[in-house]
């Protein structure tokens, strides 16, 4: 039942003055005021003699709540999710950060061909209303860093996140980290085709997918480090609750990860206070 409602307000629910009104499938200028909500992305670029320029350079991805919007006609006050796409690397700017941004606004596109993907559903099902594109990140100009308490707490997350990537970086091969990252941190973004199509021919794309398997490994890790450590249980629940909740923050929650927290975070209370999972 929550599920169904979240999904109606995520899908459904707009306020009057959603940015949604402003959006047209033609790519029209703009400038927007708006707070960011997520942890920029960076999208590496497509190097391939077959793919266009304009894909073989980096891009900075994230989402932003829109408070305002500017254009030919005036400014007026908006509302609604964007995906904000940046050409190059939009350094220093992190979540709860209020920008201005030069750029072009425009309806995401739907189904161009039958049976393809659906890039207007994929975003509406993430409450996103448009996409706005910046050619530079020059025209992005951090306007306060108002933060919250959960903006503090996704940015260290984020950072949490960051470091891990550095930790592959300095201490694996170049052409080993995105591999290392894809298994661990569930990011594909810097995974070659050819080492994808590898594991889907293998049968074993789902070792690239983070899921149960991973903080089942995870846990089992921990559990037999502390047995060697002769911990006590009640020590040894905190640590694998502190590290399958922390794994499942790092990997940006994804649903199968999410249903094996949940599963080891009701195990492991229940032993804490003497109760076994088996009844």
């Amino acid at each position: 039942g929550l599920g169904a409602v979240r999904h109606h307000i995520a899908w459904s629910v707009r306020d009057p003055d959603n940015v949604a009104a402003c959006l047209s499938f033609e790519r029209r200028p703009a400038r927007i005021v708006a707070r960011v909500r997520s942890a920029v992305v960076v999208d590496p670029a497509e190097h391939s003699r077959h793919a266009a320029a304009w894909l073989q350079v980096d891009r900075s991805i994230c989402l932003a709540e829109c408070q305002r919007v500017g254009s030919e006609g005036g400014e007026e006050r908006a509302t609604g999710r964007l995906r904000l796409e940046v050409t190059g690397h939009l350094l220093d700017v992190r979540v709860g950060d209020v920008i201005e941004g030069f750029g072009v606004l425009q309806r995401p596109s739907g189904v161009r061909n039958p049976g393809g993907f659906d890039y207007a559903a994929y975003l509406r099902a993430q409450g996103v209303d448009g996409v706005f594109q910046i050619e530079h990140p020059d025209h992005v100009r951090i306007l306060s860093r108002e933060r919250t308490w959960l903006d503090h707490f996704r940015n260290a997350r984020d950072a949490l996140r960051r470091t891990c990537e550095w930790v592959f970086i300095s201490r694996l091969d170049a052409d080993q980290v995105p591999l290392a990252t894809s298994l661990l941190l569930g990011d594909r973004s810097g995974l070659r085709e050819d080492v994808a199509r590898q594991f889907a021919e293998s049968g074993t794309m789902h070792l690239l997918a983070i899921s149960g398997l991973h903080v089942g490994i995870l846990a089992g890790l921990l559990a037999l480090i502390c047995r060697l450590l002769n911990t006590r249980p009640s020590t040894t629940s905190l640590v694998l609750l502190i590290g399958v909740v922390g794994y499942a923050l790092v990997t940006d929650q994804r649903p199968p990860v999410l249903r094996a927290t949940l599963l080891a975070t009701l195990v492991l209370s229940g032993q804490a206070f003497g109760r076994s999972a088996g009844g």
